[in-house]
């Protein structure tokens, strides 16, 4: 049987990049006619999308949190490493920043309100992860 990687050694293959612009998570009453959102989710209890903010344009909403900034996580190996989403938050809220986590097949997302960005870097870099240039 091939050996699990330690948290560490995933950590520090599993670049951090952090999406151009600025973001917002809304609540809506129906399914959007824009499609140009980033994610939808419908748990049957309510719709929400998280979409740059930009292109929200004039869609009806019931809630929403905007001036987010949006990180994605490339785990090296998904689904088997123990602790990396809490290694993560944990690092993030060490620095006193909330952080929302989305997940999906293949990435790990955080949406960091856009004024602790940087603070949130320097806590994932602390930890071991490589940071795309430019960020």
């Amino acid at each position: 049987m091939k050996e699990i990687p330690s948290l560490t050694e995933v950590i520090s293959k599993s670049p951090i990049k952090v999406i151009d612009g600025r973001f917002a998570i809304v609540k809506l009453n129906h399914k959007p006619s824009i499609t140009n959102y980033f994610m939808i989710t419908d748990d049957g209890e309510e719709i929400t999308i998280v979409i740059e903010e930009s292109q929200l344009g004039d869609a009806p909403y019931r809630d929403i949190q905007s001036w987010f900034k949006l990180f994605q996580a490339a785990v090296s190996i998904p689904f088997i490493t123990i602790g990396f989403l809490a290694a993560v938050t944990q690092a993030i809220a060490q620095k006193r920043i909330n952080v929302l986590v989305i997940s999906t097949f293949s990435y790990d997302y955080l949406l960091i309100r856009e004024n602790d960005a940087r603070s949130a870097i320097e806590a994932l870099k602390e930890i071991g992860f490589p940071i795309a240039k430019g960020v």
